[in-house]
């Protein structure tokens, strides 16, 4: 390497010269020695940020496959790089491999994990520069088809080993299980992005939605519902698969919506029951209504309510979910407005309301935001109240719920005090600290009184609200500025 600054050095010469004494390394055992050669070449290639002449790749034959991260013998990368013809895509790839096997040889699993969302991202990043093109493909459908087999490839190495291990209350007993069980999550978690991205670009449909679009702007109308493919042929909603993809699981998960959303929940799944058994219930909960949502942009209405409403169902018994749930609960309403389902919908509205004056009260506990401006106000909390009202007028019969968690209720201290024999009198106070206009029929409050030892406590207050079906709906409770 001293001699890199005389004409006539290259890099693939020193890689082969460097990579004869790492197999002897390995013949002999010393698996750490033979690594560490690995990691000098792979440190010097960054740093010199190497050209190589063959350009970057990825246009031969089974390139967006990945098959060359487990199985060496697909190419024959050592003669390309002797005769310096190797591109900077399989120098990667080659590279990276006989790091794998020298991880598996000394049983580094979690090592192995660790280099290879590493190794991922690295690739992800390269071949996502627009200076790089590849033939048949977009740069963004080879780098997603590739990180796709990638991801999966590496997740089965290391797999078996994970879910082997011990397991005890549903977690594994081992620190060092439990972190290589998480970084296996997160090769599915790559692998679900890249293969989410892939679908928005061949599921063809100007109707369907993208996660991100669940926004009261993009609601369905009550005269107007979303129609649900669940009942429909499958025609109007062809994918518009490409024979171009050489991972035979991604050919065939583009074939249909069905086989699209089967793959989707199968690895949504997977990756949340290893969160679990990385001790990390969060990262599993945040996948299990990813499965409702891909089906909620296929269109496919009934089940994606089914697995988000589970999901939503686990972040109200739980705390500290709130910005999951905000996103998953408006996910839930668009598929519920979809199926015209009112009542469900009009619960979802509530609950939305519920999270914005959680969210409100926590900001201005912490002096974060001030909602007393107009500009500031929590978005789309006026319109969420206006889609529970439009929602009661459609409800079959008049319904009650409890709205506790909606208003803040208290009675003012009498001037005098109460008296047996008396007539009691109290003014109660409700009060809405939501910016929006909350209107309803009618408003129960329920008063009880406790007395100990001719003393009078705080009295406990109980509140419902109660929604109706008219057409006049008077207002009933104040608004607090």
């Amino acid at each position: 390497y001293a001699n890199r600054l005389l004409p006539g050095w290259s890099f693939c010469s020193f890689f082969a010269l460097k990579e004869s004494l790492a197999f002897v390394y390995q013949q002999l055992g010393r698996y750490d020695y033979a690594l560490q050669i690995y990691d000098e070449l792979q440190t010097l290639f960054a740093e010199r940020n190497e050209k190589l002449t063959a350009g970057f790749g990825g246009n031969e034959s089974g390139d967006d496959g990945a098959f060359g991260v487990v199985d060496t013998s697909i190419k024959d990368y050592r003669r390309r790089v002797y005769e310096s013809i190797i591109t900077e895509l399989d120098l990667r790839v080659y590279l990276f491999s006989r790091q794998r096997l020298l991880c598996l040889l000394s049983k580094r699993l979690h090592e192995l994990a660790e280099r290879g969302l590493r190794f991922v991202n690295q690739v992800s990043r390269v071949a996502s520069q627009d200076s790089i093109t590849f033939e048949g493909f977009s740069p963004g459908e080879f780098r997603d088809a590739w990180v796709f087999s990638a991801a999966r490839l590496l997740a089965a190495t290391v797999e078996g080993a994970v879910r082997g291990a011990e397991i005890k209350d549903g977690e594994l007993v081992k620190d060092s299980d439990r972190r290589t069980a998480r970084l296996v999550a997160g090769f599915y978690v790559a692998a679900l992005r890249a293969f989410s991205s892939l679908t928005a670009v061949y599921v063809r449909n100007q109707q369907t939605q993208t996660e991100s679009n669940y926004s009261l702007s993009s609601m369905p109308t009550w005269s107007n519902p979303s129609q649900d493919t669940d009942s429909q042929a499958e025609s109007p909603r062809v994918i518009q698969a490409s024979s171009i993809f050489s991972n035979p699981d991604l050919k065939t998960a583009l074939r249909s919506l069905k086989d699209t959303e089967q793959l989707y929940t199968e690895l949504a799944f997977t990756a949340a029951s290893l969160y679990e058994l990385g001790g990390r219930p969060r990262g599993a909960a945040a996948l299990g209504g990813d499965a409702g949502l891909i089906r909620l942009r296929n269109g496919s209405y009934r089940e994606a309510e089914g697995l988000l409403s589970l999901q939503c169902a686990r972040f109200i018994s739980d705390d500290g979910w709130d910005s999951l749930h905000r996103r998953s609960r408006a996910a839930l309403a668009y598929a519920e407005k979809s199926l015209g389902k009112v009542q469900e919908y009009l619960l979802s509205c509530l609950a939305m309301l519920i999270m914005y004056r959680e969210k409100r009260r926590l900001d201005s506990h912490h002096d974060m935001l001030d909602y007393g401006d107009q500009e500031n106000h929590p978005p789309d909390a006026d319109v969420w109240a206006r889609e529970a009202r439009e929602a009661t007028i459609r409800l079959p019969r008049v319904m009650k719920y409890k709205l506790e968690k909606l208003f803040e209720v208290y009675v003012l201290p009498n001037a005098t005090p109460w008296k047996q024999g008396n007539r009691a009198t109290a003014t109660v106070v409700v009060e809405s600290d939501i910016p929006a206009e909350l209107e309803f029929d009618s408003m129960a409050v329920e008063l009880t009184y406790s007395a100990d030892q001719g003393t009078t406590d705080p009295m406990d207050q109980a509140h419902s609200g109660q929604f109706g079906h008219a057409d006049d709906v008077s207002v009933a409770g104040s608004k607090k500025d």
